[in-house]
């Protein structure tokens, strides 16, 4: 499987044959430059689409033949629009994941508990989102994950394991304090695009045509379209002979309660 690991010997491996070739034929220098390029595209590619696996190991899809399909909304919660996706949700008897901001989650409880209480998973989005989080350094990224995981797990009373990292963008370090941390990353297969679309319909349009047996689609629950969007697209998947599995269903969700967390944490 290509991944940061073999892709990175592959690199050095073919780099020392050219610079050991480099010693008789002196022009074969000139291969390095296509041979850094190739790498360098894989490394980014590698970070920005995290269902390559390329630097973290992602699970972007259930592993079904079944026409089963997983709601997932990142970003909340938020007053504004997470209690109609919630109550559209429990009207269906439809269970998600929600992934979290932490901050978000520290100023609202009560619907991050609710979500817990209605049979949802809660999942890690990091504390602030920030736009250079891949960019951190180590320490720095685990103390954000930590505050975040910290306050979830103090408000549902179990200590958070799924994780998507912000703008799904991995990295080496990232896959350090992952491991560390012990979560289970989450990417997805559909795209709801409900962060730009202005058509409900439309964007419902989309996740019905994308799906496939052990979809996991991607929405936000901050988002002013997304309720009307989520009706559609349960009633659009329902027609289409699909049904919404829950994350117990492929998930074995650890019982760890957060005993043993510090009090506070500090990002």
């Amino acid at each position: 499987m290509l991944n940061y690991r073999s892709a990175s010997i592959a690199y050095f491996i073919l780099a020392a044959l050219v610079l050991l070739l480099m010693a008789c034929w002196l022009k074969a220098g000139w291969l390095l430059v296509p041979l850094t390029i190739l790498y360098v595209i894989l490394l980014v590619l590698g970070s920005v689409k995290i269902c390559m696996g390329f630097y973290i190991p992602a699970h972007c899809k259930i592993d079904t033949l079944e026409n089963k399909a997983l709601l997932t909304f990142d970003d909340g919660p938020d007053e504004r629009f997470t209690p109609a996706i919630l109550e559209i949700l429990d009207r269906h008897q439809v269970k998600a994941i929600f992934f979290l901001i932490g901050r978000h989650a520290e100023n609202h409880p009560a619907l991050v508990r609710q979500m817990a209480d209605s049979g949802h998973a809660i999942g890690l989005h990091s504390y602030g989102h920030a736009f250079w989080f891949d960019l951190y350094g180590r320490k720095k990224m685990e103390r954000d994950l930590q505050h975040a995981e910290g306050i979830t797990g103090e408000i549902t009373g179990k200590k958070p394991f799924l994780f998507r990292p912000p703008y799904g963008v991995t990295n080496p370090v990232l896959a350090k304090v992952v491991k560390k941390l012990g979560y289970k990353v989450i990417g997805w297969s559909v795209r709801s695009l409900d962060t730009i679309g202005k058509d409900a319909e439309k964007i419902a349009e989309r996740v019905i045509l994308g799906l496939h047996p052990g979809a996991v689609i991607l929405m936000h629950d901050t988002v002013e379209i997304t309720p009307a969007a989520l009706e559609r697209i349960i009633a659009g998947a329902k027609e289409k002979g699909y049904s919404f599995a829950g994350p117990d269903e492929w998930l074995l969700e650890p019982t760890a309660s957060v005993v043993g967390l510090p009090d506070k944490l500090t990002g």
